[in-house]
């Protein structure tokens, strides 16, 4: 498959994955009002979705750790080349998938509680 064509579909998908949680949280807003279930349903799903930002974040903070000391303690490494579309592609679908585990947890916690 090309490069573009695969970066049009993830696109697509993220784009999909952001309007669902859009109109998910707008129907349930509507439906539960502002009730003391619904604060504590969105309260769950936001602390589930801040540990999942937690983790990328470290994630990304060892992975450039480890790229840094393997530079440092090899020398004669190759260097890896990242154009800045790429960076800037993989933070959009960091943050779009971040989006995706808020939608499942206040599913979860909607049925759950």
């Amino acid at each position: 498959m090309d490069y573009d064509l695969i970066q049009l579909l993830i696109d697509i998908l993220i784009a999909g994955i952001c309007i669902w949680y859009i109109i998910y949280s707008g129907n349930k807003v509507k439906e539960y009002g502002e009730d003391e279930r619904w604060k504590i349903i969105r309260e769950k799903a936001g602390n589930v979705s801040r540990y999942y930002y937690y983790f990328a974040l470290d994630f990304f903070l060892v992975i450039s750790l480890v790229f840094t000391i393997l530079k440092r303690f090899y020398p004669n490494l190759k260097t890896i080349n990242i154009d800045l579309y790429s960076v800037i592609m993989i933070i959009i679908i960091v943050l779009s998938i971040g989006f995706l585990v808020d939608l499942f947890a206040l599913k979860y916690f909607d049925k759950k509680i």
